[in-house]
């Protein structure tokens, strides 16, 4: 650019007019040319893969996109079929034969089907390894450009990878897919390759494949607390359609490709929403969770950090307002697709809700009190929690392990609550909150039947409660909740049933350990009237009520004093009363953690919606 505009100039003053194209008259071929040295090994021969059979294959390939689609739409459903179907291009093509293996080892996580299954075990957590692991995630050599192929296959095996206990590779993925994207052009608004004649198409499913991908990325580096790899200044690419797959090839009326036809919601509105969503997370990786601030000259004081907290507050305010009403929570809502999105939605707003306000619910540098932010996520937990109560309880909806986060995430603010609530002696009933946290102990028990992950949470929010003093929660009607999902979640796998479910009893042996304390003990600790108002207020069922609390409100009006949590013990994570440590020796699986950041800080991108 800088040669360009160099030439320009020199062209304007000389009178002509400013040259468009550069052009190298003589290169000389030592400098331009590859010499015999400047190469690599080989690639290894193409594998030959082993695809399911075709009864199977088929069967996996509308699981994934009946329910894995829905919430991480990747690929072009009627190209995809149309490829695999009738051309059959994965027994020719390795890239896309690559792609068909990570579709169908995405489906396994969904299917009942024992041929699913790694040979010699019938333990559900295998299911789609042996099609997963034909796959040659990284090329030997990155002397060619990527091909959409890539793209997508690094998209699909981010998804499969992040709840395993290899789920580092996952986020190594994340950096190449977006480097591979970048390499073509794939991040630029009206530039998605450098192919002269690619289709409408083919250009949205670049963007459907770099979009998940930033997704992803967003994702696993506010779990870890890395950089991301690219941020919002770096690239400025549209969002896709709103358009569901079915309209978007109309060979008898191609004017009519891409419109969504007036009257019918559309299934892919949902992702647009989230990518807003998503965006607004970045805002907050970006401004609350740096490493240092970006410049000295820059305010990173507390009272600016409360002021990026009141606009990342009124973002989201914002981005309640402006769903539609075919996306808002609705519990009773009759579309299967429609209610599994909102679930992923709202879910998620709770959860970038949480990441606005953990920074501040116990003192530190950045943190003055003037926000009730405990409250806050105490709110935001209890709404998700009841959420995914309705999710797990309705017939036909699948295990998608994106909901294992958040769950782990409300149990712990939950904890926090009460502990602060004993730690103040405020008035406050623990038990409505403690049974939230045994159905937390029972979702990751029905999640860790499929992932890996779902158990190693249960771990440690297991140790983390049978350290605490805590009263049971009652148990009749959590009980019944627990026999309506497993009814609801049969499967011919009859003889691994009893073990499936096995977590559920560990879950109310642990609340009923005898290092609990009743109710008694309790109140005596929380001093008198303890029972009468809970300490972060208004109705649980309200999925918003926390939304309208933005404005700067004084801690202690909530009944607790940020200046008085003090003790590390009160989250649970430090040494119990013997000295032992009960979470020693548990590793904290990659995307699931509560969030690393270093502090409040300024100088991130500001936030633009594509158009």
């Amino acid at each position: 650019m800088l040669l360009q505009t160099a030439l320009s100039i020199r062209d304007e003053a000389n009178g002509g007019s400013p040259a468009k194209t550069i052009s190298v008259g003589t290169k000389r071929s030592e400098f331009w040319v590859r010499a015999p040295w400047h190469r690599f090994l080989p690639e290894p021969e193409d594998p030959t893969y082993a695809f399911p059979q075709p009864d199977l294959l088929r069967g996996l390939l509308t699981l994934y996109f009946e329910k894995q689609h829905i919430i991480y739409p990747v690929l072009h459903r009627q190209t995809f079929e149309r490829q695999v179907y009738i051309d059959q291009l994965h027994l020719v093509d390795q890239r896309f034969g690559a792609v068909v293996l990570a579709v169908c080892a995405l489906g396994s996580k969904l299917s009942n089907d024992p041929r699913t299954l790694a040979d010699g075990t019938k333990d559900l957590r295998s299911a789609g390894w042996r099609y997963f692991e034909q796959i040659r995630l990284v090329k030997n050599r990155f002397t060619g450009a990527s091909s959409l192929y890539d793209i997508q296959l690094y998209s699909l095996a981010i998804l499969f990878l992040y709840p395993t206990p290899v789920s580092n590779i996952a986020w190594f993925l994340t950096g190449l897919g977006i480097r591979a994207a970048q390499e073509v052009g794939a991040h630029r608004k009206g530039n998605v390759t450098k192919k002269p004649a690619q289709t409408r198409l083919e250009q949205e499913m670049w963007k459907r494949a770099f979009w998940n991908i930033i997704s992803t990325d967003l994702y696993s580096c506010i779990a870890l607390g890395r950089p991301r790899s690219t941020r919002e200044d770096d690239f400025d690419l549209e969002f896709p359609p709103e358009c569901d797959d079915e309209y978007w090839e109309i060979p008898s009326n191609p004017q009519m490709e891409f419109i969504q036809p007036i009257g019918k919601p559309s299934h892919m509105s949902y992702w647009h929403h989230f990518m807003k969503l998503l965006r607004i997370a970045g805002l907050v990786k970006d401004h609350l969770f740096t490493t240092r601030k970006a410049a000295p000259w820059l305010d990173s004081s507390p009272e600016n950090t409360n002021k990026i907290v009141m606009e990342l507050d009124s973002a989201l305010n914002s981005w309640v307002d402006e769903l539609p009403e075919h996306l808002k929570w609705d519990p009773n809502r009759p579309d299967d697709i429609l209610f599994a999105q909102t679930v992923m939605m709202h879910s998620n707003y709770y959860w970038v809700q949480i990441q606005i306000h953990k920074l501040f619910i116990r003192p530190g540098p950045f943190s003055t009190g003037n926000f009730p932010s405990l409250a806050i996520c105490t709110n935001a937990s209890r709404a998700y929690i009841h959420m995914l109560d309705v999710y797990m309880a309705r017939l036909g909806m699948p295990l998608i392990p994106n909901y294992i986060a958040p769950i782990f995430v409300a149990a712990i603010m939950l904890l926090i609550n009460l502990w602060t609530s004993i730690r103040v002696k405020s008035s406050y009933d623990p038990r409505n909150d403690m049974t939230d946290v045994s159905n937390c102990l029972k979702h990751l028990a029905k999640f860790e039947t499929r992932y890996e992950s779902a158990g190693r949470l249960f771990d440690i929010l297991e140790a983390v409660v049978s350290v605490s003093q805590m009263p049971p929660p009652p148990q009749k009607d959590s009980l019944k909740r627990t026999r309506d999902f497993e009814t609801s979640q049969t499967h011919p796998m009859e003889e691994d049933s009893n073990r499936q479910f096995a977590g559920s009893q560990r879950v109310f042996n642990a609340l009923q350990s005898p290092t609990f304390s009743g109710l008694d003990q309790l109140a005596s600790n929380t001093g008198a009237g303890a029972f009468d108002q809970p300490t972060a207020p208004g109705s649980v069922f309200d999925p918003f009520y926390a939304i309208n609390m933005a404005a700067p409100v004084q801690q202690q009006s909530f009944g607790f004093d940020v200046h008085q949590q003090q003790n590390p013990q009160l989250h649970g994570l430090g040494p119990s009363s013997n000295g032992a440590d009960p979470l020693s020796g548990l590793d904290y699986p990659f995307p699931f953690s509560a969030g690393a950041g270093a502090g409040a800080g300024a100088g991130a991108s500001t936030w633009s919606e594509p158009k």
